[in-house]
This record gives structure tokens, sequence and C-alpha cells, in this order.
């Protein structure tokens, strides 16, 4: 049974089996800065990796946004 049913409809980062569209490393990342963490199947280290490359990129698109 699928685990992640309930979040299919999110496209912009989600395939139809409600898993990452990208592949790893880049799975986190999905269009109009929709992201998801923890999806990659490797445990608590996965997810650390996850959010820091998460907050990394906020960091990236505020500051593209501050210099306009």
């Amino acid at each position: 049974m699928n685990n992640n049913i309930f979040v299919q409809d999110y496209d912009y980062v989600l395939n139809q089996e409600g898993m990452p569209k990208n592949d790893f490393p880049h799975h986190w990342k999905g269009e109009k800065n929709l992201y998801c963490c923890g999806l990659s199947r490797r445990g608590l280290f996965g997810v650390s990796m996850d959010a820091v490359a998460i907050a990394d990129d906020i960091k990236k698109v505020v500051g593209e946004k501050k210099n306009k």
C-alpha cells in the first residue's frame, strides 16, 4: 500500500506514487519553490541532508529577491 497517497496531487514535486519526481541528490526540490524532505529513503541522515539543502536553497532564493 502506498503510504504517500495523500500527497499525490502535489504535481510540482511528487510523482503518481507520492515520491519525488527528481532523482537523488536533487529530489528535494520541485517546481515553484516547493520542497520535500525525508523522501530519499536514506533514514535520518537523508532527512538531515535534505534539510540542509533546502535551507541553502531558501537562503539563495531570499538573497536573489533582496538584490532585485
